[in-house]
């Protein structure tokens, strides 16, 4: 391992070997507040119902913050 790669923090090194999100300009970015501890249960809840009411080509990629 070397120097450099100790430097860098732990969160960035996983954000940098997930896949760039498809880049797709219909779509629009929207950010949401949540309860802390509740992230997860919003993402999931804003998936389903994009699976139940057919969005899918309306809502791109959800999501959530890594846990600091």
């Amino acid at each position: 391992m070397m120097a450099d790669e100790l430097e860098q923090p732990v969160e960035a090194q996983a954000v940098e070997a997930e896949a760039p999100p498809e880049r797709n300009e219909r779509f629009k970015w929207y950010i949401l507040h949540a309860y802390s501890g509740f992230e997860r249960k919003v993402r999931e809840s804003i998936e389903s119902r994009v699976q139940a009411f057919g969005l899918k080509d309306r809502v791109g990629r959800v999501m959530i913050p890594p846990n600091r």
